[in-house]
């Protein structure tokens, strides 16, 4: 049996903790990654909800108490490619917009393929917001439909794949430098 000179314990023990702390960071970060980013992705839809809430505020007027429903058309369109829609009702129940069942189709579609892709499991929600007037008077309901809890979309899912694919490459090129 050969006896292992100082020097090259000492090289095998460097490298070896070298790795050790490297794959150790590169856990961490992993783990690190999906928690914050699921954060993230909550916090932004989120805001897409309080935004489409804000978009249907400004398609109201105040002074002839009516709604823009060529305005409420737009905004449904531009949501759907979110896999959103919504539904718009009136203090007492009565329809003041709803999306045709070809745009509702559509945003079917959308959801469907927000569903495939995203890694967890998704269905739609719904969030309801009182819509009020600036005298605080409720003058509407609005009732939105989406994919959740986690939605991400293909940018989203390419960064997080394109995250983990480079701390894996680091780990491994870490190993074999060594």
């Amino acid at each position: 049996m050969k006896k292992r000179t100082i020097k090259t314990q000492l090289i095998f023990g460097f490298a070896a903790l070298s790795i050790l702390i490297i794959g150790s960071i590169s856990l961490i970060t992993f783990f690190l990654m999906n928690t914050h980013f699921q954060t993230y992705i909550l916090e932004k839809q989120r805001e897409m909800l309080k935004q489409t809430e804000h978009s249907v505020m400004l398609a109201h007027n105040e002074e002839t108490k009516s709604w823009d429903t060529k305005r409420l058309e737009q905004i449904n369109e531009s949501i759907a490619s979110k896999g959103q829609w919504f539904i718009l009702l009136d203090v007492t129940g009565n329809v003041i917009f709803t999306p045709s069942e070809a745009a509702q189709k559509e945003s079917q579609k959308e959801q469907d393929k927000l569903k495939k892709m995203n890694p967890r499991e998704t269905e739609e929600a719904t969030k309801i917001f009182k819509l009020r007037d600036s005298t605080d008077a409720e003058i509407a309901t609005l009732d939105i439909h989406y994919i959740g809890p986690l939605n991400y979309t293909k940018h989203d899912l390419a960064f997080i794949r394109d995250m983990k694919t480079n701390l894996i490459v680091v780990s491994i090129s870490a190993f074999f430098v060594f």
